[in-house]
């Protein structure tokens, strides 16, 4: 594929504000879709269809490809050149806002596949946090440092909001790294491709919601007391007949946390302790 050609001749570009890379070594594009495990039966929506070598990899290897592309001069290109197999449907949108519910309805939980434009990745990821009942699987591209974040140690520098969340809802692997000259233009960075599994067992709206909304607030400002950041986040003195702080003391105790306690040293299930305690304690969630 001589891309330099191929984008000259349509008067496209590589987007810096989308963080546009296209993948361009087949061999890398074959890699991603025997790592998805997506089969013959599957509907796989492909997130950023790009130049198309990705989607060429995966189309004869699944029922059909739902590519959603926000750049309207690619999705142009995709129909002037044709190169796109029959089994895939173009999709002009946002993967961020696109309609998980009725693309679910439409294929089942879905399976998405992706060489992610780096500019969307937290947002991306956080999307599919919101999103996870209507989703099976996840394969991914993101820059290697995303990625270890999503795999970081409880107590460490890189474990944050992403690894709790993402984890509490998938299954999370490394696959394998891919250096920046499989893509145009070469990135600064590695890519990781990463794989999420969605766990069978998911908690309901409301408990997801609150559990993001004390998880956010926890890291709001790491080097402060998770007790100070979250009754900041509560923005009111008193909680009952105590003061906020107490109350969110007399939560962390209940549960075997010492008070003083930052929010990366709590584990996932620690972080679930405590909502139940502080939803029980009138904490506002």
């Amino acid at each position: 594929m001589n891309v330099k050609k191929i984008l000259a001749t349509h008067g496209l570009s590589p987007s810096k504000q989308r963080g546009q890379n296209f993948l361009v070594n087949r061999r890398y594009a074959d890699g991603i879709v025997a790592a998805s495990t997506c089969g013959a039966e599957d509907t796989v929506i492909e997130a950023g269809v790009g130049l198309g070598i990705l989607t060429c990899a995966l189309a004869p290897r699944v029922k059909n490809v739902i590519g959603v592309e926000i750049d309207g001069g690619l999705i142009e290109y995709h129909r002037l050149a044709r190169i796109l197999p029959e089994n895939v449907e173009l999709i002009h949108g946002d993967i961020l806002t696109v309609d998980y519910q009725l693309l679910s309805s439409r294929f089942g939980r879905l399976k998405i596949v992706s060489n992610l434009p780096y500019s969307i990745s937290h947002p991306f990821l956080f999307t599919i946090v919101d999103h996870a009942h209507c989703i099976e699987q996840v394969t991914v591209l993101l820059q290697k440092e995303v990625a270890e974040r999503l795999k970081a140690s409880v107590g460490t520098k890189l474990y944050g909001i992403s690894t709790v969340l993402l984890n509490q809802v998938a299954v999370v692997e490394k696959l394998f790294t891919i250096r920046p000259e499989a893509f145009h233009p070469r990135p600064k960075v590695d890519s990781t491709l990463v794989r999420l599994t969605i766990r069978p067992q998911l908690l309901g709206k409301d408990e997801h919601a609150q559990l993001c909304r004390i998880v956010r607030g926890a890291f709001a400002t790491r080097r402060k007391t998770l007790v100070n950041n979250l009754a900041a986040l509560a923005g009111t003195s008193t909680i009952g007949h105590g003061s906020t702080k107490e109350v969110i003391k007399q939560c962390l105790s209940s549960i075997g946390i010492v008070v003083d306690v930052r929010a990366e040293q709590l584990t996932i299930d620690q972080f679930i302790a405590l909502k139940v305690q502080l939803s029980q304690a009138g904490y506002p969630l």
